[in-house]
């Protein structure tokens, strides 16, 4: 594994344009709508528009829409992140928050509101007050509908499902486009700017709430290049997926429902939150999937319950009824029954460094959303201001991006070499290594002793495939996966003290 995956020479036909976004989640699409009509631009998922994180996201997103309110957003955000956040970042996504807001409903996205128009909010873990919009139990899905139907109709925007990026193409002045996998022909696109907007790691470890197109790709595209990476230590893991013993995406029990009264209880039915935090099943997602995990230790089973038969049956009904159904397939009624959960994968608060409008340590690269670290989000990512974070730095990303004048005139660099095929044998064993060594040393809780050899298995895996390239979807996304591991095991182990997410078990 070179610079490139897979070499530049082998690559057919060259497309260009003024910018392409890679990734159609928020972020991406945000970022696309914001950018002027006077630019070319290139949107490209690897799946389908609905095929990402976005799209899952159940619970609502996060937003003050009103001045007195912007204190106790941006305080919480803070609490829940250890304070280990950008604080200027913090206040710029909670001030620039409601505008956005106002764009969404202005373009059709329909938040749930009262008899009388206003608004509903919710709360989630880390919220000390009702700030989450939402649409049913499916908020991120309707973003995405809204979103896709308005770039759709844009004719400067020219729209590619199906397409994988491979890599990024360096240029004498520095990142000038991206090689693409799109129905079976590998292509070069060209452009002034890249954004990067392809989501986060979660399919990097064996059970996660991500998409099954997320493999870090972007992230590892970018350290391939050169980009400089920031907190790849820091991965939260979702309090309340529902369990199931043989399925590596694992379906999401939003907090929203804890936000509306729901209770953990372990094997004995004790609600065992009551001791552990001032806002008990509401505390932060770290403190609580760390407490599943106490408890999950001393009993007998792989999971505690969510209780939410005590709240009315109806109510519950209405207002989850993607969670309702879903449950109701596995075999749990949600109003009668206790429903099995455990934490898995679900966010990366590290990525990309970027600064606050999305600008990276490479010239003409871009990232926003879940791929991009500003900062915003410390060591814990506070509930649903994901959604909010892919709003606020993709139209601030947008605005650079319409304010540089950079001309991309140099040659391609391309890399001259021999290189190895991933055969399917191998990539199913580097796949299962990387996530055997990721969900054992990497998990909720983590020794030193264990990330340093975990750390010198991957990069002896390193050494094993250094000379293979891949020329097939799994390869690649294997590949990347590699990349990534290395990343977070190195800063992992760098990160000497526990802190939010990055939490070290004392050794004798």
């Amino acid at each position: 594994m070179g610079r490139y995956l897979i070499p530049l020479n082998l690559f057919e036909n060259t497309i260009e344009y003024d910018v392409i976004i890679v990734g159609t989640g928020i972020a991406g699409l945000y970022t696309a709508l914001s950018l002027p009509s006077s630019l070319k631009v290139a949107l490209v998922s690897k799946s389908t528009f609905e095929e990402n994180n976005s799209n899952l996201a159940q619970g609502g997103i996060a937003a003050t829409l009103d001045l007195d309110g912007r204190k106790g957003h941006i305080d919480d955000t803070l609490e829940a992140g250890c304070h280990f956040n950008n604080p200027v970042a913090v206040d710029m996504m909670v001030s620039e928050g409601k505008k956005h807001i106002d764009k969404l409903c202005e373009i059709g996205v329909t938040f749930d509101r009262d008899s009388e128009g206003r608004l509903l909010v919710t709360r989630e873990g880390g919220h000390n007050e009702r700030r989450v919009l939402h649409v049913k139990d499916a908020t991120g899905k309707e973003i995405i509908r809204a979103l896709k139907e308005h770039v759709s109709g844009l004719e400067h925007i020219t729209t590619m499902t199906e397409t994988t990026m491979v890599d990024l193409v360096d240029c004498e002045e520095g990142i000038c486009g991206i090689t693409v996998l799109s129905g079976g022909s590998k292509l070069m696109m060209k452009a002034p700017s890249v954004v990067l907007a392809t989501g986060g790691i979660g399919h990097i470890y064996p059970h996660t709430t991500n998409s099954p197109s997320v493999t870090g790709d972007g992230i590892a595209a970018a350290i391939r290049a050169g980009a400089e990476v920031r907190d790849m230590e820091m991965i939260q893991f979702h309090p309340t997926a529902f369990y199931q013993d043989q399925t590596d995406k694992r379906f999401l029990i939003s907090e929203a429902v804890r936000g509306e009264g729901a209770i953990l209880r372990n094997e004995a039915g004790v609600a065992f939150m009551e001791n552990k935090h001032p806002l008990k099943d509401l505390a932060p997602r770290d403190i609580v999937a760390r407490a599943i995990l106490d408890e999950i230790e001393r009993s007998s089973i792989e999971y505690v319950f969510l209780d939410v038969t005590h709240l009315d049956p109806m109510y519950i009904k209405t207002r989850f009824p993607m969670i309702y159904d879903t449950c109701l397939k596995m075999g749990i009624d949600l109003t009668k029954d206790l429903v099995p959960v455990r934490p898995v994968e679900h966010y990366f608060m590290g990525g990309i460094h970027t600064d606050l409008e999305g600008i990276t340590s490479l010239d003409g690269l871009y990232a926003v959303g879940e791929t991009a670290c500003t900062g915003v989000h410390g060591a814990n990512r506070l509930a649903s201001n994901s959604l909010l974070e892919g709003l606020v730095f993709g139209y601030r990303a947008a605005q650079a991006i319409a304010a540089s004048n950079r001309v991309i005139q140099g040659t391609v660099l391309a890399e001259e070499r021999s290189h190895k095929l991933l055969d399917e044998k191998e990539c199913m064993y580097l796949k299962g290594s990387i996530q055997d060594l990721l969900v054992h040393h990497a998990f909720i809780y983590r020794k030193a002793s264990d990330l340093r050899n975990a750390l010198f298995t991957i990069e002896e895996l390193e050494k094993k495939y250094s000379e293979y390239d891949a020329d097939t979807l799994k390869g690649i996304g294997v590949l990347n996966m590699l990349v990534c591991a290395k990343a977070i095991f190195k800063a992992a182990f760098s990160r000497k003290e526990s802190l939010g997410s990055h939490q070290l078990l004392k050794e004798n």
